[in-house]
């Protein structure tokens, strides 16, 4: 396969752009570990969630695709029943405590998506590079990508329809047959962008966090 045919394959999924009233805020109830670095206190930071996302929406109905402002993705039912139906692999799903800003439990049932498939390292070709590691707490700096044609090495993709690349852990890639069951589905609340499309500012950088942090991916 050709580099343009593959890149016409790879598309990443987000939300519509617009901070609408089907976002979802992450709400109180949710907690994670707190990273202290010993050598240089000013890279404290939030580690690992600890326990099941909490979150409140405006209203008592929704998208069927909703994110978070944070960027956590969660789904209503029929799209998790398509996802299975059509044998999508690359995802696991985790239980999600959600209310309303009155704080009523909500009528329907969402559940996060964590991903799980993986497509290895941005290799240095496409501009991402490790500009800074701290040895005591794991905090690094990226350089953002400055040539998405090179961002997935398809030989470290391990297949899966749903897959990250690191160090962009918030961006969820999956396959043109995840892309046509979302269409086909007339599923709502989400976009995709192929792959060739992305691009950063120029001098943008990431700052994923230690990858150990990211489960269950990294957590062996």
């Amino acid at each position: 396969m050709s580099r343009r045919a593959y890149l016409d394959d790879v598309y990443r999924l987000s939300d519509l752009g617009v901070r609408d009233v089907d976002g979802a805020i992450v709400a109180e109830g949710t907690t994670w570990e707190k990273v202290e670095c010993a050598a240089h206190p000013e890279h404290f930071h939030s580690g690992r969630r600890i326990g099941p996302l909490h979150i409140e929406v405006r209203r008592d109905r929704s998208n069927d695709f909703v994110w978070t402002y944070a960027g956590d993705l969660l789904i209503r039912e029929r799209v998790r029943e398509a996802l299975s139906d059509g044998r999508a692999t690359g995802y696991e799903l985790n239980p999600v405590i959600a209310r309303t800003l009155n704080g009523r439990p909500v009528s329907f049932d969402l559940r996060e998506v964590t991903v799980t498939g993986y497509a290895g390292f941005a290799p240095p070709e496409s501009g991402v590079r490790l500009l800074y590691s701290c040895p005591a707490c794991g905090h690094a700096i990226y350089s953002a990508p400055t040539d998405v044609s090179r961002l997935i090495v398809r030989s470290e993709w391990d297949g899966s329809d749903i897959f990250l690349v690191w160090p962009l852990p918030r961006f969820i890639f999956v396959t043109h047959r995840i892309v046509r069951l979302i269409k086909e589905a007339g599923f709502t609340g989400v976009s995709a962008t192929p792959l060739a499309e992305l691009s950063f500012e120029q001098g943008a950088t990431l700052t994923p966090g230690p990858r150990e942090h990211w489960r269950p991916l990294f957590a062996k």
